[in-house]
């Protein structure tokens, strides 16, 4: 199991192009929009990713981390703390996200 705690329960971290939905359904648990505002943080994104820095921003697939092989203008090792609304839809081919499920 890919977790690790957010608040009291698990966060899960997402494949990359995955979304907070389908990543808590395979772990038979369901993505919680509450439990997403808990992971857009820079510190909890930075204890569950390496980043090496963080950017507000905004995106369907955010809170994320960009993964490393990125395209340099898509900031490949930043983690993105969404600025806008938080959803459990959305995913990126170039992050991988942080959800709470439960």
């Amino acid at each position: 199991m890919n977790a690790q705690h957010l608040g009291l329960k698990p966060a899960i971290r997402c494949r990359a192009a995955e979304s907070c939905a389908d990543a808590c359904e395979r772990e038979q648990r369901a993505c919680d929009e509450a439990r997403l505002a808990e992971a857009n943080t820079c510190e909890m994104l930075m204890r569950h990713f390496s980043c090496e820095r963080c950017l507000h921003s905004l995106g369907a697939d955010q809170p994320a981390a960009v993964i490393a092989d990125a395209p340099q203008e898509a900031q490949p090792g930043a983690c993105l703390v969404n600025d806008g609304e938080l959803s459990c839809t959305g995913a990126h081919a170039l992050t991988t996200r942080l959800c709470g499920c439960h």
